[in-house]
């Protein structure tokens, strides 16, 4: 559309449109004709050519009332007709009444291609109808100008969808909005060309709705605006953190701020003066609502209260909710969807207007008594989707009027108000499906409150159950067929409405695990506690369900029963099935208590005998005992039990079945000379101790057999060394902790192995090793003597080598010679490798015979190797600067040590230190031998 274009529309004249406006501002239609068809003639509009829709365009004539009926539709979510049902209603009859005047209106539907640039009065070109709707929808990049003025009377939709907003020139400011517009609807527009907007001059502005656009603040300017006929204004789906009340709107019905970021509420809705009827807090993020908590200071400032009408805060973060403030009138609040877990029972005492009020979708576990009690005008109350585990009569609103009371998808475990037989309060009306009820016996009230209507609606009307406005009966439970049970697993699934509970119910409170529990009807009335062929059971439940005036019929059958103990409820048991189970001890207080049971069945159990106290006690009540196929022992302790069972003989089953285990011999005919009770019987003592010694004879031969063994697995495991068998001197302070004899050709392995062993560990030992230890230039027998003397205990290497050297031989000698001087002396063995006892003489065949000696082919030789040794000497150490100690060297192969010369004299003198103090010990030089 060109300029061309522009300069062929027709000018609109003074009168008519004075004329417009006279009409506009008249509050109902003075006559019944198409308004927007007479302007449209009274222009010119309707003269000339006919006029052409845009290309990119969609031109249709709805009626006036059809187009703007859409636009309600779209708001209405937004405006609370969940709380308001009668809003809708209001709503459409408004727009009715006011479109009466306009007959048809031009729909004209644009889009707009990416980066694609059109004018708004271009596009209104394409209807030659006087009064226009505008909706264009823009791919990114497309943009719409802006060139219609403020007195555009004639444009009365603007719904812009993704498109920019352009100046039509320079020297425009601001972006005026036509007077005449009733709905301004913009969406995904950037929220610079949002601020560009005039508002001052929307005086018949009905509904300001910008979504999606990410404004994080209304514009500021928009607080010159004169919005007088204003009744929605929603900015949804944006990201303001704050809000002010920028437009001025005296007639506000509904505000929606729903899914943005505000964590507060906007303090211009607290103030005493009404801004909005209803407002919308929808999907933000508060977090509390202490701004509409009563202040309980006494210093408190007085404010006056908030005007709010409806109040929407669902799905935000809200935990817990105090006593509101007096809203004046607040009649609906919505709060579902939060994680409300607490309130107080003075939380809705100050807003007794309130009718609507949805908590579902909470946290709560429980609700206040009285918490709704000052609620007399309450219609709707929704507390669905908590954790309610009951909801009795104290919970309840006491409202004038006809309530819905919804607790659906809780954890109530009974249908509500279980403490009054079920008797709701007069107008209600409860649904309660989907809860995890318990069908038991408590069902069977509720069953039998239902069915009085089915019999008589009188009885209702007697308890108050009648609509006022039309004289008819009102069922309190309106889903009763969807109430399922979950409890017992027997009935999981069903529905309350089948069962029938005339014969029997179930008892679940108190029930053993396990067992099934149940309140028989039918016949003389009783508790059935049956715990048949359960074999977790081996004693007596500590406590099973108890009725007044109702006695208990218990059933252990095939069950894993192996005691019977005292138990109170006992005194209330006619009945105590237990056959075919493990009863092995049955004990006189269970007797005892036993006096009101008629049947007791203890037969083919493991019965020994009963408790000798039994013979002083009765069964006054019983009919019916039994007590065969149990192995009773008929000892001299159960001789009374003949004259028991003769005197209760008209109540035993089968007496005869009452038998002996080893004899056979039925116990009523059991007497003393059957057991030679008059002489002690010595048997059972002789058995006894038989038994105990031959089990001590056979761990003595094996702790003789293994004697060693056995304590060195003690002193290794746990360190301890009793019956020691190696106890050396403690008194006096050795030199050495070994001396090591054996012989040159068995060198490697000594020093390889046992050396390494012994000397290598955190407690090392000291041992005295001849190639090194041995004093340089002493005569040879002098140094044995001199090794043996001061070590603690000698060590001889024993083999074929060791056994064909004379030194060696002499060594032991030696060491065997101070064995025989001083007790305290030790000389130990250690065979190492095959021996040939014919080249044993005879001193070391009788030595080997009379002692202990460990091999090294043992796998338990290091461990009783340790177990065999002193412990190493604490305190003691070498000091000095010694030339060559250390390095042992083995020995040429060709030197006999007999020819044994000492082939390295010592760099310095050895001292042993005690404690930290120096001790002389003999003038030895120690030096590395090389043999």
């Amino acid at each position: 559309m060109g300029e061309s274009t522009r300069s062929q529309r027709p000018v609109v004249s003074v009168g008519p449109t004075i004329l417009l406006l006279f009409l506009l501002l008249l509050p109902t239609p003075i006559l019944t004709f198409d308004l927007g068809s007479f302007l449209s003639a009274l222009t010119g509009g309707g003269s000339g050519q006919s006029r052409q829709c845009p290309s990119q365009c969609n031109c249709t004539t709805p009626r006036a009332e059809e187009l703007m009926q859409g636009y309600v539709s779209k708001y209405l979510p937004f405006m609370g007709v969940h709380m308001q049902p009668e809003l809708e209603s209001e709503a459409r009859k408004v727009i009715t009444i006011m479109t009466a005047w306009y007959g048809s209106m031009a729909d004209i539907r644009c889009h707009l291609g990416p980066g694609e640039r059109a004018n708004i009065t271009d596009l209104l070109q394409g209807s030659s109808l006087s009064f226009k709707s505008l909706k264009v929808t823009c791919d990114p990049g497309a943009s719409v100008v802006w060139d219609v003025s403020a007195v555009n009377a004639f444009i009365n939709v603007l719904d812009m969808q993704g498109c920019g907003l352009e100046k039509a020139d320079n020297n425009t400011q601001m972006l005026a909005v036509p007077l005449n517009l009733w709905v301004l609807n913009l969406e995904a527009v950037l929220p610079v060309d949002v601020a560009s907007l005039d508002l001052s001059t929307a005086y018949q502005l009905l509904a300001l709705s910008v979504m999606h656009s990410n404004l994080t603040r209304v514009p500021q300017h928009w607080n010159n605006s004169v919005t007088p006929r204003l009744l929605y204004m929603g900015f949804a789906h944006n990201r303001l953190k704050r809000f002010f009340c920028e437009v001025a709107a005296s007639q506000l019905t509904s505000l929606s701020l729903d899914h943005n970021d505000l964590t507060w509420l906007p303090p211009c809705l607290l103030g005493g003066s009404r801004y909005a009827s209803h407002v919308s807090l929808r999907h933000n993020g508060l977090h509390s609502l202490k701004q509409l908590f009563a202040n309980k200071t006494k210093n408190a400032t007085l404010h006056a209260p908030p005007s709010i009408y409806h109040l929407d805060v669902s799905h935000n973060q809200i935990s817990s909710l105090g006593a509101l403030k007096n809203i004046h009138p607040l009649f609906g609040l919505d709060a579902c969807h939060n994680y409300i877990a607490s309130m107080t029972n003075d939380t809705f005492s100050l807003v007794p207007l309130l009718r609507w009020l949805d908590m579902s979708h909470n946290m709560l576990e429980e609700i206040p008594d009285g918490s709704f009690s000052s609620l007399v005008m309450l219609t709707h109350l929704n507390l669905s989707h908590n954790k309610l585990a009951s909801f009795d009569f104290d919970q309840s609103p006491l409202s004038t009027k006809l309530v819905t009371i919804d607790v659906r998808h809780n954890r109530l475990i009974y249908p509500p108000y279980a403490d009054t037989g079920y008797v709701a309060p007069p107008q209600s009306h409860i649904e309660a499906a989907a809860n995890p009820f318990t069908c038991d016996c408590n069902i069977d009230v509720f069953l039998q409150f239902l069915g009085a209507a089915k019999k008589s609606r009188q009885s209702w009307f007697s308890l108050g159950y009648w609509d006022k406005s039309d004289s008819g009966v009102v069922l309190p439970y309106m889903d009763t067929n969807e109430l399922k049970c979950s409890q017992p697993l027997d009935l999981k699934g069903a529905y309350l409405s089948f069962l029938s509970f005339e014969k029997a119910c179930p008892v679940l409170h108190g029930c053993p695990a396990g067992c099934r529990c149940k309140l028989i009807k039918e016949g003389e009335r009783h508790l059935s506690v049956n715990c048949s062929e359960v074999e977790s059971i081996t004693e007596l439940p500590a406590s099973v369900p108890m009725l007044p005036d109702t006695p208990i019929v218990l059933y252990f059958n095939q069950s894993g029963l192996k005691r019977l103990e005292h138990r109170p409820y006992l005194r209330q048991v006619k009945e105590l099935h237990a056959g075919n189970s493990k009863v092995s001890v049955v004990t006189s207080g269970a007797i005892e208590a036993l006096q009101n049971v008629s049947v007791l069945e203890l037969h083919n159990n493991q019965l020994r005998s009963l408790p000798s106290l039994t013979k002083n006690l009765s069964l006054p009540a019983a009919t019916n005992v039994t007590l065969g196929g149990n192995p009773w022992t008929c000892g001299c302790h159960d001789l009374w039990m003949p004259e028991w069972l003769h005197q209760h003989s008209t109540i035993l089953f089968s007496p005869d079945e009452v038998r002996c285990r080893w004899t056979g011999k039925a116990v009523a005919k059991l007497s003393s000379e059957d057991l030679n009770c008059g002489v002690f019987n010595y048997l059972p003592l002789v058995i006894a101790l038989s038994m105990l010694m031959g089990l001590a004879l056979v761990v003595g031969s094996f702790l003789v057999r293994y004697r060693l063994e056995v304590l060195v697995f003690l002193y290794t495991r746990f360190r301890v060394r009793p019956f020691d068998l190696y106890k050396y001197d403690q008194a006096r302070t050795y030199l050495f902790d070994v001396f090591v004899s054996f012989s040159q050709h068995d060198y490697r392995w000594v020093v390889e192995k046992l050396v390494d062993q012994l000397e290598n560990r955190v407690w090392p030992y000291r041992l005295c090793i001849h190639l090194r230890d041995f004093p340089v230039g002493a005569p040879i027998a002098d140094s044995v003597a001199w090794a043996v003397e001061n070590s603690r205990c000698t060590m001889l290497v024993l083999t074929r080598d060791f056994l064909a050297s004379e030194w060696c031989r002499h060594e032991f000698r030696a060491a065997h010679s101070r064995l025989l001087k001083d007790p305290q002396a030790k000389l130990l063995i250690v065979v190492h490798g095959p021996l040939d006892a014919r080249i044993l003489d005879r001193e070391m065949m009788a030595y080997l015979r009379t002692h202990t000696y460990l091999r090294t082919e043992d796998k338990w030789f290091w461990s009783k190797l340790e177990y065999a040794l002193p412990q190493p000497q604490e305190g003691v150490e070498m000091i000095g600067e010694v030339a060559g100690v250390g390095q042992l060297e083995a020995p040429p192969q060709e030197i006999d040590m007999d020819t044994y010369l000492p082939a390295a004299m010592a760099a310095g003198d050895v001292t042993t230190k005690l404690n930290g103090e120096a001790i002389p010990t003999a003038p030895v030089t120690v030096a590395a031998v090389t043999v």
